[in-house]
């Protein structure tokens, strides 16, 4: 699940990128350097990128935790 939606947030990523290059290209006035849209995009791309990783890393920790055997008897923890 986390490849896909991770491969899906980089092609949006992607396809937003070059629109704004495609765009950028066709009024282009010199090289002016890097503009803040392009870095604006790069910055929230990523930034939904860390979220959806946080995001399953939290749901996994949450079933790990509650996986964990809190009983005094090791016999009973090894059935469940």
């Amino acid at each position: 699940m986390l490849r896909a939606v991770a491969a899906r947030l980089l092609l949006l990523h992607l396809s937003l990128t070059d629109a704004y290059r495609r765009s950028r290209d066709r009024t282009d006035d010199g090289d002016r350097g890097d503009a803040g849209l392009s870095t604006a995009v790069i910055a929230v791309g990523l930034v939904l990128i860390a979220g959806v990783v946080i995001f399953y890393l939290r749901q996994k920790a949450t079933q790990i935790a509650s996986n964990v055997c809190t009983s005094t008897d090791p016999t009973q923890c090894q059935q469940q």
